[in-house]
């Protein structure tokens, strides 16, 4: 998460960038920085985070690269079609035989090996120096593991932008969303400082199922753990991408019909 604020705030993205090599010295610089944030603070935090079997470290940087795909994958869709509308490019991609729905997924999935790039990058630097240390096994489900949350999250990326080309506004709104989940997933501290009612509604959180159930694995190196783990996410999957589908089809009713009337957020 921190990582992607900062390659934002030094606008490293591919849509600003054409030169692979400029955007490849950013992600590494980010990373770098972004583990020296953890690092560091993990000396103030480390005795406290004892009983939950890492160190603040590992803790956090679990959490980065377990939620990254799925944060890019809930904003994704969101900031494309937006994109889109502003160059004046939805209407044609929306007359294509393909539906709007394919072509989001296979733009999707093209995400993938970026966040595989991340994922080794982030693993690779925080072993060389800062003292990581994870078995093979760990390295693997870290990189894995997420893409079996990949209907889920790309699901609700659906769900916002259809939300966005119902009300015309909202944009922002996500990404502080996106954030807001992955607070109460517990990305940052452990969800037992929270009152019991937080505590319920991050239950029910999809990134918390995730995020938990890798965590599990890295303190118990137990494949079981991960296995038990798919059950909610599929049920989660299966349940979202229906409902994404019927809204999307719905929002975009709306959205010809209204296309004069609106004036779309950029």
């Amino acid at each position: 998460m921190l990582n992607l604020l900062l390659l934002r705030f030094i606008y490293l993205d591919y849509k600003r960038f054409n030169s692979s090599w400029i955007v490849f010295a950013g992600q590494i610089l980010a990373s770098f920085v972004s583990l020296f944030v953890y690092f560091y603070t993990s000396k103030a935090f480390g005795s406290q985070f004892s009983n939950l079997g890492m160190d603040y470290f590992t803790f956090v940087l679990t959490a980065e690269v377990t939620l990254y795909l799925g944060g890019m994958l809930f904003v994704f869709p969101l900031d494309q079609s937006r994109q889109w509308i502003q160059n004046g490019l939805f209407a044609y991609m929306l007359s294509l035989p393909q539906s709007i729905y394919r072509i989001f997924l296979m733009r999707s999935l093209a995400l993938i090996p970026r966040c595989f790039f991340f994922v080794i990058i982030q693993l690779t630097i925080a072993i060389l120096f800062f003292d990581l240390s994870i078995t093979l096994k760990t390295f693997g489900v870290l990189l894995i593991y997420p893409l079996f949350s990949f209907l889920l999250f790309f699901s609700l990326g659906i769900f916002s932008m259809s939300l966005f080309l119902l009300t015309g506004r909202g944009g922002a709104s996500v990404g502080y969303l996106n954030t807001i989940l992955a607070v109460f997933s517990g990305a940052y501290f452990p969800l037992t400082v929270l009152p019991d009612w937080l505590r319920v509604i991050g239950s029910f959180n999809p990134y918390g199922t995730l995020l938990n159930a890798v965590r599990k694995f890295v303190v118990d190196q137990n494949l079981i753990i991960l296995f038990d783990s798919l059950i909610p996410i599929l049920l989660w999957s299966i349940a979202l991408s229906a409902i994404s589908w019927v809204f999307l089809r719905f929002a975009l009713v709306n959205y010809r019909k209204n296309l004069k009337r609106f004036t779309y957020s950029m």
